[in-house]
């Protein structure tokens, strides 16, 4: 506890939050993920609202199985190189500097929004670091 008077540290060190690699998914979906790195920032920083994750995705890898939220949304931002953005539309590539949300997409013919699948993935030589905006919460996988 911070003495009165005294200011708390608002910055958190990267190289102090921990690096969890692999998912939690059963054999064989964990294999795609196994070599994604993840930090849960907003952990470290304390939050209880949502979460923050920077998320390493080494060539080859995947951000997870397909998925969609069903009691939040999730925002991403590509800090560098490129990933895949793959959806129920399709895939779409993300660069460093785009941002996008993941979790639902509007229909306009039935005029509300849906449920929206959505994995990252990494097939270029290079590791894509990305952040995450999502608090780990009941998932859907089609």
């Amino acid at each position: 506890m911070a003495e009165r008077g005294s200011v708390m540290k608002k910055r958190i060190d990267l190289n102090a939050v921990p690096v969890v690699t692999g998912s939690s998914y059963p054999a064989p979906f964990d294999a795609p993920c196994a070599a994604r790195a993840r930090q849960r920032l907003g952990d470290a920083a304390g939050l209880t609202d949502f979460g923050v994750n920077y998320l390493r995705l080494p060539a080859g890898a995947w951000s997870s199985q397909r998925h969609w939220h069903t009691a939040e949304d999730e925002f991403v931002f590509v800090v560098e190189g490129e990933v895949v953005l793959i959806t129920d539309s399709g895939e779409e590539i993300l660069r460093a500097g785009d941002s996008c949300k993941g979790n639902q997409q509007y229909h306009y013919a039935s005029k509300k929004l849906a449920a929206c699948s959505h994995q990252f993935s990494q097939p270029q030589s290079q590791s894509s670091p990305m952040v995450n905006r999502e608090k780990d919460s009941s998932r859907s996988y089609p």
